[in-house]
């Protein structure tokens, strides 16, 4: 009777054990996914068109003000209306001066803080506004240590602006403190610029891959762009946090594997990141995501692969000269080798006879079809692997009933 009883409890036990297993496999974290893209903040069809061109819906996009820019209501509203967070970066600078922060201690931008937060404080939904962001660096021309600048001053400006919100009664704006990650000849630490606790909503990281775009720069992957920075920052506080800016370039290494890395990372290294935002624009560099098809695709798998599909649309445009069900299947598959060996240097999403605007019927629900072969490839092999263990197990109680019912007839 006891082999019967330690039977059944190991039986529990591994049950217990797999469906644990199958629901973590089984669940992907759930990202936000912000962009930048130029000319958002003129017309949200900019952004409308570059989700149809990608087959992803963005949770937040990003625009930029200047300390003499009024609110942008009807952006918000639009963003709004399309599902989308407005994402402020609020730069105290006017004409690529910047504000000297005892200045508006003083009072100096009541007004302009006033009119802002008026319209601010009509909105029904919540708005992010990332202050100040890269605080510590000296190229930003609000930075600590220009104009006059100290860590004492910023730390007091950014609870001014955040107390002229709360005592008007402003809860729809969720702030977040980003610095630029730790970078050679940095002067100060995390913690001599940190509001505090009570005076943020998240943290947040800008950070690049330079890659060798420039003369002084070499190729990063994402973890080491962000570790250092990101262990420094959850000994601060426990809030979340958000890259409120990231891209990589193309030069001096593979853009689409370090994206296929980063959706990896984030995933298992960086637990208390929330989401990110990708500034989308050709600049120093082409740090956009479609820089390169390969680094398009990437992007797409990583965000196919990692995160939740939630309602997001599934178009995408590949050329006719791919075969479709391979690719599918290899995508499904093989994960960061499709990556590196296959997509690179047979994927063209935009064919030679037109722009991609008019992608074929045959192409266009790729992804979906991608995304149910990755998961339901994913639930057959765990079902097969549970509905295995869960027979050998009945087969193995089954033994130890006969051999107990054999063992009580011999007793007789």
């Amino acid at each position: 009777m006891r082999v019967k009883i330690l039977a059944g409890l190991f039986s529990l036990f591994i049950c217990a054990a797999i469906f644990s297993f199958e629901s973590k496999t089984a669940n992907a974290r759930d990202l936000e996914l912000g962009i930048f893209l130029p000319g958002v903040s003129e017309n949200i069809g900019t952004l409308i068109q570059f989700e149809n061109n990608l087959g992803i819906n963005f949770d937040s996009a990003k625009i930029y003000l200047d300390w003499d820019d009024p609110f942008p209501n009807k952006i918000a509203q639009n963003l709004k209306s399309h599902g989308t967070i407005l994402e402020i970066t609020w730069e105290p600078q006017i004409g690529g001066v910047g504000v000297i922060y005892s200045d508006v201690l003083n009072g100096d931008y009541d007004s302009y803080l006033n009119a802002f937060m008026t319209r601010v404080k009509l909105l029904d939904f919540n708005i992010r506004i990332t202050l100040a962001p890269e605080m510590n660096g000296d190229w930003a021309p609000w930075g600590v240590g220009n104009n006059g600048n100290t860590p004492e001053n910023f730390i007091s400006f950014w609870q001014y602006v955040f107390k002229k919100f709360e005592d008007n009664n402003i809860d729809n704006v969720e702030w977040v403190w980003s610095p630029n990650v730790h970078y050679w000849g940095e002067k100060y630490t995390y913690l001599e610029l940190f509001p505090g606790e009570n005076y943020v909503d998240y943290l947040g990281l800008e950070g690049y891959n330079w890659g060798t775009s420039q003369s002084w720069s070499q190729w990063q992957t994402f973890y080491q762009v962000f570790y250092s920075s990101y262990k420094d920052l959850i000994k601060l506080s426990g809030k979340s946090i958000l890259i409120t800016e990231m891209a990589s370039a193309e030069k001096g290494g593979s853009k689409a594997y370090w994206i296929t890395k980063m959706f990896s990372d984030l995933s298992t290294i960086f637990p208390r990141i929330k989401g990110f935002t990708w500034f989308n624009m050709n600049k120093e560099t082409d740090w956009r995501i479609e820089s390169s098809n390969a680094s398009k695709l990437a992007f797409i798998n990583g965000v196919l692969k990692n995160i939740p599909l939630k309602d997001r649309p599934h178009d995408v445009y590949m050329s006719s000269s791919v075969n479709n069900a391979d690719l599918t299947k290899d995508l499904s598959g093989q994960g960061d080798k499709i990556i590196r060996e296959k997509v690179e240097p047979l994927v063209r999403f935009v064919s030679n006879e037109n722009d991609g605007s008019n992608p074929s019927q045959e192409t266009s629900g790729l992804l979906d079809n991608i995304a149910n072969n990755y998961i339901n490839t994913n639930k057959n092999i765990m079902n097969i692997i549970f509905w295995s263990i869960w027979s050998l197990l009945i087969l193995i109680d089954f033994y130890f009933i006969v051999y107990l019912y054999k063992k009580q007839i011999k007793n007789y």
